[in-house]
């Protein structure tokens, strides 16, 4: 009945849009703007189910701003790969819907496969901390829980910390070593034997030393003869 009533005023598709919103969705505008406002990724959501969602609800509410869109966009697919598309853009100040959509979808995939070897992205939820603005007029409050990927990261910065620490040590303890042998290489190189002039040892220690004093040993023994003792029994003989 409303249209039989209307339908000779309307004379295009854009006056019977304005004439329904009118007659039937009263106040439902602010709950689609709300819904625009509060949309955010969920766990098992890709950018391009986001995408899908907030297209819809731009066609209801009429907005054609690819500004405002790209800024809606990226309020509600995950913060790192807003930071991603963000960091690409080099502050251009690119507002086409479909570039960025196709690019958020890029760097989704990306992401996906490197958490699933255990790797936290740079700029992701996991590992972004405090409040962050994009440059869209987008400010994020990524969400404080911790997950599996959290603790994966954790685990490994402690055994890379373990490892530096071993690694210092085992540095240090070389460098004690080296400096003990080059102390001691200096000790001997120190010492000088009075009776060869050589470096290395002392004379008590000195193998011409020594070999000098077992021949004057033989030389002096009980049985030994003297020098010309020969000589002199030979004359008296």
């Amino acid at each position: 009945m409303w249209f039989d009533v209307v339908c000779c005023e309307i004379k295009t598709w854009s006056e019977f849009q304005m004439a329904f919103k009118k007659k039937y969705c009263v106040g439902l505008e602010d709950m689609w703007w709300g819904q625009i406002r509060q949309m955010k990724q969920g766990d098992n959501e890709s950018v391009d189910d986001v995408d899908i969602k907030l297209r819809e609800l731009f066609a209801l509410v009429q907005v054609t701003d690819q500004r405002l869109m790209v800024r809606a966009f990226l309020d509600a697919i995950d913060p790192g790969i807003a930071w991603e598309v963000e960091r690409s853009s080099g502050g251009t100040g690119e507002y086409d819907l479909d570039d960025i959509v196709a690019r958020a979808a890029r760097y989704e995939m990306v992401m996906q496969k490197y958490r699933s070897k255990g790797v936290v992205a740079l700029g992701s939820s996991e590992s972004i901390q405090g409040e962050r603005s994009v440059g869209y007029g987008s400010t994020y409050n990524p969400p404080s829980h911790k997950d599996h990927h959290d603790a994966h990261s954790v685990n490994s910065s402690a055994t890379i910390d373990n490892l530096l620490k071993e690694f210092r040590e085992l540095k240090i303890s070389l460098v004690q070593s080296a400096g003990n042998q080059q102390s001691s290489n200096r000790n001997m190189r120190g010492l000088t034997c009075f009776f060869c002039n050589k470096e290395g040892h002392k004379k008590p220690e000195c193998p011409e030393w020594l070999a000098t004093r077992k021949q004057d040993s033989y030389a002096t023994g009980v049985n030994a003869v003297p020098l010309g003792a020969g000589k002199d029994l030979g004359l008296q003989q």
